[in-house]
């Protein structure tokens, strides 16, 4: 299961190369400003700052007429609020309801279990797990399951003794 802070570095891991991507493919095709401001306004969340709506319009990276347009449209699908400042009536600001912010938690809550699972099918194990030492594996998951199965190992040796021997994990 994926940690809190794995997929929010996920998060910012995909916003860093969207980041990237743009600097070489630079047309409007490319572009997806609803996606973009979702996951600015996830980012901001979860570091507890405000984003004010020209803010969310400059991180769309289209026009602003444009970005106003998306805003609406994501506010129309109970994905985003948008609240007047209490101390500037000029200034608004954005945030993720809970189900926005559920569903772009859960979508990179996704991509790091993809991620993960990729790395385990990239490790390429000839020998059974059981057999390799601990620095050969490829990831942490598997080195923790191998330091696991030989701590129960040795629990059932140590065991056998007994008249009937039981596998416990410690």
């Amino acid at each position: 299961m994926p940690t809190y802070e794995g997929v929010i570095a996920e998060a910012r891991r995909t916003n860093k190369m969207r980041l990237r991507r743009e600097r070489i493919v630079t047309t409007p095709s490319s572009r997806d400003p609803q996606w973009d401001m979702l996951v600015d306004l996830f980012l901001h969340m979860v570091d507890s700052k405000p984003v004010s709506v020209t803010s969310l319009c400059l991180a769309s990276n289209v026009p602003t007429t444009t970005s106003l347009r998306h805003i609406n449209l994501l506010i129309e699908a109970g994905l985003i609020t948008r609240t007047q400042s209490q101390f500037d009536r000029r200034m608004a600001f954005c945030e993720l309801t809970n189900e926005g912010f559920e569903s772009i938690f859960e979508f990179f809550e996704e991509a790091v279990r993809l991620r993960e699972k990729e790395e385990h099918t990239d490790c390429n194990r000839t020998a059974p797990l059981d057999q390799l030492p601990v620095q050969k594996l490829c990831c942490p998951a598997h080195k923790e399951m191998l330091t696991l199965l030989q701590s129960a190992t040795v629990q059932v040796h140590a065991d056998s003794a007994s008249s009937s021997p039981e596998l416990r994990m410690q």
